[in-house]
């Protein structure tokens, strides 16, 4: 459809400038039919990147559920069809993230080599790299970096979390952890407290209790004024 409506406009442009001797109407032909060429492509490019996101929710889906084969072929897929950087990073995060889980280090810097621009790499996948090279301080220096980009992620936030505990920096890792709360399980939190308890820490604990506790008032303030309704 898209070549014959251009290859039409093309010979109407002919048309008019060679015989017609109007140019003028050549012209804004020529300009009609390039308009519905990319008209046509940002529609075509459009429907590809559904379809493509549709593979990588699908991919992401597999890896929670521990299929990792089928969670790498989804992303592999996608990673190889996408014409656009966003679509391509996304796949390419799943596929880093498989590998590094697989200690496939030398794989996974393969993969982030192909994520483009620089800064769209994962910082999760960035700092486990990090660890493996024996370098738990740069990994914590990478996500530090990462903590107030929209890619720092549950993941993330919960390795800082990990790295700061066992660098023994408690009062660094406390407080990332009651800053990004809502990225941390639950259960993790209460863990954490109870490890901090245990190592006698009380002060420390006492402060991410105290910040559980509000947040579940907060939370619970706010979904009461829903159920009743603002004030008039």
């Amino acid at each position: 459809m898209l070549i014959a409506g251009v290859a039409v406009c093309e010979v109407a442009t002919s048309l008019l400038v060679a015989v017609a001797e109007r140019p003028t109407l050549g012209m804004l032909c020529l300009g009609a039919s390039l308009a519905f060429a990319f008209r046509w492509a940002r529609r075509r490019r459009r429907f590809a990147d559904r379809v493509l996101r549709g593979q990588i929710a699908a991919a992401t889906r597999f890896l929670a559920d521990g299929n990792r084969t089928a969670a790498w072929n989804a992303a592999c897929a996608a990673a190889d069809a996408a014409a656009g950087a966003p679509v391509r990073n996304a796949a390419l995060a799943i596929l880093a993230q498989i590998a590094v889980e697989e200690d496939r280090v030398a794989a996974a810097r393969e993969i982030l080599a192909r994520v483009q621009p620089r800064r769209a790499v994962d910082p999760w996948v960035e700092a486990r790299l990090e660890q493996a090279d024996q370098h738990p301080d740069r990994a914590i220096a990478v996500l530090e970096r990462a903590r107030h980009t929209p890619l720092f992620g549950a993941a993330a936030a919960r390795l800082l979390v990990e790295l700061l505990a066992e660098a023994n920096a408690l009062d660094r890792a406390v407080r990332v952890a009651i800053d990004h709360l809502v990225l941390l399980d639950p259960q993790d939190v209460q863990n954490m407290i109870a490890s901090l308890q245990a190592w006698d820490e009380p002060r420390h604990a006492a402060a991410l209790t105290m910040a559980v506790t509000m947040r579940r008032i907060g939370f619970r303030a706010s979904r009461e004024l829903h159920a009743t309704g603002s004030p008039s």
